[in-house]
């Protein structure tokens, strides 16, 4: 009888789930910190960036990646827009359609910008972190078909355009 009973309460032990480990995002307590700073532009430890933070919430995993990357495009492209028209009100160019200059230079160097991270929290939604560096923009802007004259300023004005996004 003991050993039946023993049998038991080993089995209902095993049966609790014991020592299984917890999945990793129920058990970490602090978020990245691209998610607590969002979508703007950010100084690190890798240099200045732009980001844009998106979110998404679905059952199947690979579309809510998918959702969660196209968000934080969409907020890195928000915040782009606001950093191209800095570089037009630091431009000392007089051509006509100078922001639309400006923002055609620019655009080229989007494709430089890559989803970096994912955060998936305990209710399954899921983050992800959109980021374009300031040197790469820097070297597309550089390397990219348009005004030559342009570009060079565009590229010597990148740092005060991002100073004066970040203090937005």
């Amino acid at each position: 009888m003991k050993t039946l009973l023993f049998a038991g309460l080993l089995g209902l032990a095993a049966a609790c789930g014991g020592n299984k480990p917890v999945p990793t995002a129920a058990r970490e307590t602090s978020q990245p910190e691209w998610l607590s700073q969002g979508s703007g532009a950010f100084t690190g430890d890798s240099g200045k960036r732009l980001q844009g933070v998106g979110s998404a919430s679905a059952s199947d995993p690979r579309e809510r990646r998918l959702a969660a990357d196209a968000q934080a495009r969409s907020h890195l492209l928000q915040t782009f827009d606001a950093f191209t028209a800095q570089l037009t009100k630091l431009s000392e160019s007089t051509q006509d359609n100078l922001g639309e200059s400006v923002s055609a230079i620019a655009r080229k160097t989007l494709e430089k910008s890559q989803v970096m991270d994912h955060w998936v929290t305990t209710d399954g939604s899921e983050q992800a972190v959109a980021v374009l560096d300031l040197d790469a923009f820097k070297t597309s802007v550089r390397k990219a078909e348009g005004d030559g004259k342009l570009k060079i300023e565009m590229a010597n004005n990148a740092g005060k355009a991002f100073d004066a996004l970040a203090k937005q």
